[in-house]
């Protein structure tokens, strides 16, 4: 399982049912995620819908396999350890 995925299961209610496509806005900030995994870009490409994606403070350093994300209009990268250079893995986003 994607460790992204289950940290959001563990921060939903007990019971909810985490539907990936009714999500617009998804924060993550302070969760520690240090680099994207294969499973993780799959599971968050399952967020078709999501404009808005924070990830402040989540200790990230890298940011091969980011997802792809059609509709993304806001990308939060505050506060993490992420190089100049690898901003490249953002390319496809344009």
């Amino acid at each position: 399982m994607s460790m992204i995925k289950q940290k959001i299961l563990e921060m939903a209610d007990p019971g909810e049912e985490v539907v990936p496509k009714e999500f617009d806005n998804l924060i993550l900030d302070d969760v520690t995620i240090t680099q994207f995994s294969t499973e993780d870009k799959a599971y968050l490409e399952e967020f078709v819908n999501m404009d808005l994606l924070g990830l402040n403070c989540t200790k990230l350093n890298s940011l091969k396999n980011f997802p792809n994300a059609p509709k993304l209009a806001r990308l939060e990268l505050n506060e993490n350890f992420i190089k100049g250079e690898d901003l490249v893995n953002l390319k496809h986003l344009a």
